[in-house]
């Protein structure tokens, strides 16, 4: 992937080609961008998280994208590959408003994530999911532990996803659009 110091599409700008060139990272400060394609019919929305599209196909790894509620098919992203957070609300593909965008794959940014009854701590941990609608972002963060069976979401290990970097109350259910401080770990 290029890494530019300039680009031609602003980071909320879409596009309905590929005007920049499509896997490029665009460093600034503490942030990492990626400029990606909305492979799927699901519009992306902003601020939420989206998934890697998984392909055999090499010149397609790492720059095509999908909502994460989108969990069938052979060819279709899953839980453990979160691409990051969509910059603005990236179309479906063949959109006439744009299908490509940027993502912010690495870095701090404030986001959604689901809360429980249990309070979350600095540190805890989410990835994105497809068992909440993709305006959910990020899943229900946990503070992992030694004996924790969610130490490895089904053997995939906690690779890519959020850090939480500040604590939430708990709330008497889960809800949905809890604002949280994250530390976004999906460049990889």
């Amino acid at each position: 992937m290029t890494v530019t110091g300039l680009i031609r599409v602003p980071l909320s700008a879409l596009r309905t080609n590929d005007e920049q060139v499509i896997g490029s990272l665009y460093e600034v400060g503490q942030k990492t961008y990626r400029y990606v394609k909305n492979a799927g019919s699901t519009a992306l929305v902003a601020r939420a998280s989206c998934a890697e599209l998984l392909t055999s196909v090499e010149a397609g790894m790492k720059t095509r994208v999908i909502s994460p509620d989108i969990m069938s098919g052979a060819n279709t992203a899953i839980v453990g590959l979160p691409a990051g957070m969509p910059m603005s609300s990236i179309g479906g593909s063949g959109s006439g408003t744009g299908a490509y965008g940027w993502i912010q794959c690495k870095g701090p940014a404030k986001v959604s994530v689901i809360r429980t009854s249990t309070a979350i701590a600095i540190g805890s941990f989410a990835i994105g999911t497809g068992t909440y609608p993709a305006s959910a972002a990020f899943g229900i963060p946990y503070a992992p532990s030694a004996d924790s069976s969610v130490n490895s979401y089904s053997g995939i290990g906690r690779s890519r996803g959020v850090f939480i970097m500040s604590a939430m109350a708990s709330t008497s259910a889960i809800t949905h659009a809890a604002s949280a401080l994250v530390d976004i770990q999906c460049l990889s």
